[in-house]
Parts: C-alpha cells; structure tokens; sequence
C-alpha cells in the first residue's frame, strides 16, 4: 500500500511562517472550467504571486503527476508513470524520493502565508487515496480549502465531447452511446469527508458570478 511521504523535521527560519499556521489552497479543478488556464496564470505569475504573499508550487504547471503519483495505493498503474516507464516498485520508489524532495524544498523555503497545489487529476483519486492525501495535507497545514469549479453538466458533456472527437479519441457514435459525464458526487463527495464540507468551496463555473467576470480574478 502506498503511504504519503514524511519529510524529516527542518529547522524554522526567523522569517518563515509556521506551515502549521500556512493556509494551504488544494485546487482540483474539475476538468472543462478553464483549470489549465488558471495553473497558466499562476505558474507564470509566480514572482509576481510570491510578492503577494503566495506560494505556487514551481516544479510545474500542473501539479496533478505529484500527488496522484504520491497517494495512489497502485502508482504503478497511474497512466503518466506508464506512459512515462515508472512502471516497476524500484522506479516507482526513485520517482517518489524525487517527488518527496520537490515538495520537502517547496515547504522548507516557504515564506509566504497562503501555499497553492492546483490538479484535476485530484478529482479522479479513490476515496482511500484522497484520504492519504488530507492526512498528509493536515499533517503540514491546519488551514486547508479545497476549491472546485463545477460546469452545468449538460455544457460539461458538449465540451468533452467536442474535444474528444477534435482529439480522435472516441467517434461520435461512441459518444452518443455513452455520452461524457462530469460523475461530480465521485469526483468531490471524497473531499467533502476527507476535509469537511465546511473547508470545501464549490464554486460555479458562470463568468457572470465570478469576480470581475474572470475567473483568475475569482480565484
């Protein structure tokens, strides 16, 4: 069984919050609500961000391959490790040594108040392995809010359908056999036991709601 990585105790600098006392933002997105753009625009606003007292995990833009990798039970089996040759119990535990390191350094250097990780491919973890991640979450922060955008699922369906044949993943007559679903309750109802309902912020995805009609500005 995959467990969440424990990073060895670090000496506190004069100037660095306690992360204890570090709000931690967890966006896991869902998919089709403008989730890349927003990994874009903090990804490369980061120094401007830093100013401002965020945090933006740098290893990458989207932080989906770190925890999803990290808190599988099977990592092995994830389909970016396949893809990518991590697919045996040695390469596996190196890929993770690295990981636990970006992630240790990240936490270890903070100097801001508000920390972000941002990746959809949070939603599609087993409830076991989202659970893996609160605890490792709770065992660094006390303050942590999930954030998830939800798109009217009949929008939802129309845009994964359109980027599905665009991408020739599937032919149109599979699609109207077993249309794409958004499979929300799957996706968010984990969070709302493994965080609490009360640190679970679901939000609209509607341009008319958001701040300044722009979603970077909403989050």
């Amino acid at each position: 069984t995959n467990t969440a990585p424990g990073f060895p105790s670090k000496q506190v600098a004069p100037r660095q919050p306690s992360m204890k006392s570090t709000r931690c933002y967890l966006h896991i997105g869902m998919p089709k609500t403008a989730t890349s753009s927003i990994q874009h625009a903090f990804f490369t606003s980061r120094d401007v961000l830093l100013n401002h007292g965020i945090n933006y995990l740098s290893h990458c833009e989207n932080h989906s391959h770190v925890f999803c990798s990290l808190f599988r039970e099977h990592p092995e089996e994830y389909h970016v490790n396949v893809r990518a040759g991590i697919d045996t119990p040695e390469k596996i535990q190196r890929h993770h040594q690295k990981l636990t390191r970006v992630l240790e350094r990240h936490l270890s250097r903070n100097r801001c108040e508000t920390i972000v990780y941002s990746g959809e491919g949070m939603s599609i973890l087993a409830p076991p392995d989202a659970e893996r991640l609160a605890t490792y979450l709770k065992s660094k922060f006390s303050d942590i809010r999930v954030i998830v955008y939800v798109r009217e699922p009949f929008a939802f369906s129309s845009s994964s359908a359109q980027q599905q044949i665009k991408g020739d993943v599937r032919s149109l007559k599979e699609i109207r056999r077993q249309p794409p679903r958004p499979r929300y309750r799957f996706r968010i109802e984990k969070y709302l036991k493994a965080f609490g309902p009360e640190n679970v912020d679901i939000r609209e995805f509607d341009p008319s709601m958001w701040v300044r009609n722009d979603i970077i500005a909403d989050f």
